[in-house]
């Protein structure tokens, strides 16, 4: 086993975390697929369903039939409707069940509405060849389609969904060039876009975007493959929040989806340091981090996430 197989197999377990209790997909659109029941064990990703598109009431569309924008979002209460969708993409391991409990988790965070972009891969699928997804293939179509009727795109994505990410954004980064657009066209027609990752298993993003990248000082997949290391591009002008926790309370019995019920030592650490629920309690809004980007150009490390959340980052 390679480096990145052995490196696949801890994203697997880390993304498996979602909070127990939340609402189960009651979908009632005939448009929409039924979703089968998620397996067991280590083998609850569905390769099948691989870049569909998840919206309200847990509703699971054919990316080929659908486009990101004609899917109902979820909003959680409290939630506005007229704030910009978060696309999610899962990271490795997740079933389609598991995506909707992520998306409800976020929506609550975030306030907004939010749509999923189901990651259906894991089995000889790792971080080095991300071929096999059609992921970065449907998130470079719909960017196109909603960049062309001048509507926001935000994506969010974690371990493996930060890869699919970074590959989408660079498959749309190609076909504008290959349409003709120039340098500064494609700088500002992609400054548009907003991206979120969380211990993201990528340390290359293509210039334009605006990003926000977290990082949790104990988890060793972005140090390995993410924005810490000493080559990484995380994009020109990003933002990288660091900030150090092990949040065992995550692993609670009654937190645990049934799958998990036996995890072991190895998986509850790697839980507790990159997983989905215990990097989102510290997600700010958007807005407010993407203001500390430097005019430069350069990337901004903030590691005083206390003076940040409170009082405003002043370096």
């Amino acid at each position: 086993m390679n480096v990145y197989k052995l490196l696949s197999c801890i994203l697997f377990s880390a993304w498996a975390m979602f909070a127990y209790g939340y609402e189960q997909p009651s979908c009632d659109d005939p448009a929409a697929v039924e979703i089968i029941e998620p397996l067991t064990g280590y083998t609850g990703y569905i390769a099948e369903y691989d870049g569909f598109i998840m919206g309200a009431n847990g509703c699971f569309y054919s990316h080929e039939e659908f486009i990101a924008e004609n899917v109902e979002p979820l909003v959680m209460d409290g939630g506005s409707v007229n704030e910009a969708v978060i696309w999610v993409v899962n990271g490795a391991g997740s079933d389609p069940l598991k995506l909707y409990a992520k998306m409800q988790l976020l929506s609550e965070k975030s306030g907004q509405p939010v749509i999923g972009i189901y990651n259906g891969y894991f089995d000889d699928f790792d971080l080095k060849d991300t071929s096999l997804s059609v992921v970065p293939h449907v998130l470079m179509k719909n960017m196109r389609q909603s960049l062309a009727g001048n509507a926001p795109v935000h994506l969010y994505g974690g371990s493996l969904g930060g890869t699919l990410i970074a590959k989408g954004l660079f498959n749309l980064e190609h076909a504008l060039l290959e349409i003709g657009y120039n340098g500064s066209e494609l700088r500002s027609l992609m400054g548009s876009i907003n991206v979120e990752t969380i211990g993201g298993a990528q340390g290359h993003f293509p210039d334009g975007p605006g990003y926000v990248h977290y990082v949790n000082h104990f988890d060793p997949i972005p140090k390995a493959l993410g924005v810490l290391m000493r080559s990484a591009h995380p994009g020109e002008g990003s933002v990288v929040v660091i900030k150090g926790f092990i949040r065992f309370d995550h692993l609670l019995p009654s937190m645990l989806g049934t799958e998990w019920h036996d995890v072991g030592l190895l998986e509850k650490w790697v839980i507790a340091v990159h997983g989905f629920s215990p990097y989102l309690r510290d997600r700010l809004p958007f807005d407010m981090v993407r203001g500390f980007a430097k005019g430069n150009g350069k990337v901004r490390y903030i590691r005083r996430y206390r003076v940040l959340e409170y009082t405003g980052y002043q370096e």
